[in-house]
């Protein structure tokens, strides 16, 4: 009978502690979509000084920028106002220090449900299969035409088993832009991640990109990587997660002024193509196929373009 009693108090208590978690995590997400909001409503490049009082920033922060001379430089000469781009910047940093703390609530045996909760953040959310690796970007706002990203990247076992302050930042490996999908793939080594994206980097120019990346001895490693610069926006990269083949197709412009299926990864030197050097006018094609622990060209041709 006590055996009972305790029992019932243990459940009563742990679905108390679930449900104060989760309250935290919402309001969090709150904020963090507060915060959005916030950054996405600073237009930019027209340079502007706001007025402390409508920034919405913490009271807590407001004081700390007000007494810190290392702060000074983003105010206005009387201290009532504070520019926008550096505004944007104190936006950026809650935004992202919001989503490391609802991540630190993040359990891998309730993976689904979790993440579920997460789609509530008005962010794009990729993730892997395993629920392992999550890419979280939004718009960095920069009002130019490289449409650049903030993107925050996450993988449950430095936050469960090896977490070191004293890492360089154990993210540096990924891509700025961040990632429209992830995968995974079984090799001999154990689980590796393939994750692929695509920024605009001018009003006319594209760079598509994958990498092979695998996680070992506690830091990343990357093992396959391959990238096109393109003037064509129907410059393709793909993968084929049942076949485990990657397939690139491009059109050579003054971007990229041949074909070259070369994984970065093994490269020590990057071309310098001088503006007179001729265009291929090539149609270009690469597939890389993966065998045991990494991706191994199979299959490179080209054909002359009909312009």
């Amino acid at each position: 009978m006590q055996r009972n009693i305790l029992s019932i108090f243990l459940i009563i208590i742990s679905q108390f502690s679930i449900a104060q978690t989760s309250g935290e995590i919402e309001k969090l997400i709150t904020e963090t979509n507060k915060y959005i909001d916030l950054f996405n409503g600073i237009s930019r490049p027209i340079d502007r000084y706001i007025s402390v009082n409508e920034t919405n920033l913490p009271q807590e922060m407001l004081d700390a920028i007000k007494v810190d001379p290392n702060w000074a430089d983003i105010l206005s000469e009387n201290g009532d106002s504070i520019d926008d781009v550096n505004l944007q910047g104190l936006y950026e940093e809650i935004i992202i220090a919001n989503v490391d703390e609802i991540m630190s609530y993040y359990e891998i045996d309730k993976a689904k449900e979790f993440v579920s909760q997460l789609g509530q953040i008005n962010m794009q959310l990729t993730k892997s299969p395993d629920y392992k690796l999550l890419n979280f970007t939004f718009d960095a706002n920069t009002g130019g035409t490289y449409r650049s990203r903030v993107s925050l990247v996450y993988f449950t076992e430095f936050i469960i088993d090896t977490v070191n302050d004293n890492l360089e930042d154990p993210y540096r490996i990924f891509e700025s832009d961040g990632y429209s999908e992830i995968d995974t793939i079984h090799s001999i080594n154990g689980v590796k991640y393939i994750l692929l994206g695509d920024v605009q980097g001018c009003s006319s120019c594209w760079r598509s990109y994958i990498s092979l990346i695998s996680f070992k001895n506690g830091n990343f490693e990357q093992n396959f990587s391959y990238s096109v610069n393109s003037r064509n926006w129907e410059t393709s990269i793909e993968y084929d997660s049942k076949a485990k083949i990657i397939h690139v197709d491009y059109l050579t412009d003054d971007l990229t002024r041949d074909c070259n299926c070369e994984n970065l990864v093994d490269r020590d030197y990057y071309p310098d193509h001088s503006e007179e050097e001729e265009i291929s006018n090539k149609i270009c094609s690469c597939t890389f196929t993966f065998k045991e622990s990494n991706f191994y060209l199979t299959k490179e041709c080209w054909e002359k373009a009909k312009y």
